[in-house]
């Protein structure tokens, strides 16, 4: 009786530990699980239809047909807002027709003008997590002077982060894809602003697109799967252990 006893308990601390096991899977898979907070191509009508002046049939490096739009002071699309606190010199840029005036189709981008305001000139506003790591990444490439180099800046929470991207300029349409960067941060609060500028020395400017924030999965996850899956092997080898003796005790 009081071998039965103590085997009824081992068993409910292994049922114990099989439960333990089975919620830190769960929680890990939730933790791991990377979520997307922004994604922004630039792509909406809206940004061009936002700006005022416009410069037709230019270049880019990445499209050797290029319009720009001149965005206002403090103009806000689709989250985003462009030249804030009176700052000038952002702009939507589009891919055009070759030798037209009109733009394709979900193809847009935001230029960060050179010769203008030092600090952010394109921001939004992240909803984040205190405590939790996140991920900036997005493409970048130059506008219309070959040969020049320009400064692209990165901020947060109205920080700018280091080192300076800097690229010289290869010439028009002369990328068959764009440049690819990101960085890291941790967020402090639970609003972080996210933004972009320039600090170009010559006549060439950055242009940015498909900005996309993600989370960092938090090491602790790493923890969660091996204590999860310890629980759930030393449930099994008690069970097996269980079912011997068990069988054992009947046969003789």
């Amino acid at each position: 009786m009081k071998s039965q006893t103590v085997q009824i308990e081992r068993f409910a601390i292994y049922l114990l530990a099989f439960a333990s096991g089975l919620a830190g899977l769960t929680l890990a898979a939730q933790v791991a699980a990377a979520s997307t907070i922004l994604s922004q191509p630039f792509n909406l009508s809206a940004f061009e239809s936002g700006a005022t002046g416009a410069v037709f049939r230019s270049t880019s490096e990445l499209w050797a047909f290029t319009n720009y739009y001149a965005f206002g002071s403090n103009v806000t699309v689709d989250g985003w807002t462009f030249n804030p606190g009176g700052a000038s010199g952002a702009q939507f840029c589009a891919q055009a027709v070759s030798g037209g005036s009109d733009y394709l189709p979900l193809n847009g981008a935001i230029l960060l003008n050179e010769g203008y305001t030092v600090g952010p000139l394109a921001t939004t506003v992240l909803a984040t997590t205190p405590g939790q790591q996140y991920e900036v990444a997005f493409n970048f490439w130059g506008d219309n002077v070959p040969g020049s180099a320009y400064k692209l800046t990165e901020w947060i929470g109205g920080t700018q982060l280091t080192p300076i991207i800097t690229a010289t300029e290869v010439g028009a349409g002369a990328l068959s894809v764009p440049n690819f960067a990101s960085f890291l941060f941790t967020a402090t609060s639970s609003s972080t602003v996210l933004g972009f500028g320039q600090e170009s020395l010559g006549q060439a400017s950055p242009i940015i697109d498909n900005v996309a924030v993600t989370s960092v999965p938090l090491p602790g996850t790493v923890w969660l799967v091996l204590s999860g899956l310890g629980g759930l092997v030393a449930f099994r080898r008690k069970q097996i252990s269980l079912s011997k003796k068990y069988t054992h005790r009947v046969l003789t």
